[in-house]
């Protein structure tokens, strides 16, 4: 006759695969989930912290308030999905140029690699105190290396004009390595075989790159842009 602790060990082995990850699930439910959750629905009441009243549901009035009647918000978004349009493309095309840059074999490789990703690996207020310095107007090192080549000086984040290009530089010198380091792990997942084909055929590295490369990267490439965006 089967004992209770066998018919237990057999239970969870037949369901091993849900209670392993059930803590990591309840946390994340707990944490991120539950907090989301409350914010959408109280997005959907009319409530002020300041009144006593209970809050009601308004549904989408909120929404639309801001989406339609709020120039400021829509302004904000604007400029949102510029700096990203910006940030990212210039990211995808600089990481890409570096995977190319690093998938051949030179002296010195590992080395200049590493020092490529440290950019991603510093913390945000490291960055943040270092580019406060290097954008300062008259002491930043940035208006200096301007002024070396001839260039008239910047006022970078101190100006309206400049200040979304200076945190898109930013951005782009702190995470190109991400979309680097994506783009060079699918090309050495690349087979050998249609470069070996488009080399008989006498096809140039610029076509063997827009025809075989580019198209069997895009899956990785997509990955990347979704990170970053």
């Amino acid at each position: 006759m089967p004992t209770s602790s066998g018919r237990l060990g057999r239970w969870a082995h037949r369901h091993a695969r849900w209670l392993f990850p059930a803590p990591a699930v309840l946390l994340v439910a707990v944490i991120i989930v539950y907090p989301i959750a409350y914010t959408v629905w109280m997005s959907l009441q009319e409530w002020f912290a300041s009144s006593l009243t209970a809050p009601h549901f308004i549904g989408l009035a909120n929404y639309r308030k801001i989406a339609l009647a709020d120039a400021r918000f829509q302004e904000a978004v604007g400029r949102t999905v510029y700096f990203t349009i910006v940030a990212v493309g210039a990211e995808t095309v600089l990481g890409l140029a570096m995977a190319l840059l690093f998938n051949r074999q030179f002296w010195g490789r590992g080395l200049l690699r590493t020092l490529a990703i440290l950019p991603m690996v510093a913390t945000p207020t490291a960055i943040g105190l270092v580019f406060v310095m290097m954008y300062h107007p008259s002491l930043g090192v940035a208006n200096y290396l301007l002024s070396v080549v001839g260039l008239a000086p910047w006022r970078w984040t101190y100006s309206s004009q400049t200040a979304l290009y200076a945190l898109a530089l930013v951005d782009v010198w702190q995470w190109t390595p991400l979309i680097m380091l994506i783009a060079l792990a699918g090309l050495a997942s690349l087979p050998r075989e249609p470069y070996e084909a488009a080399h008989l055929d006498g096809a140039s590295t610029l076509r063997a790159f827009w025809h075989i490369t580019l198209p069997l990267l895009r899956p990785a490439l997509v990955v990347a842009v979704l990170f970053r965006a």
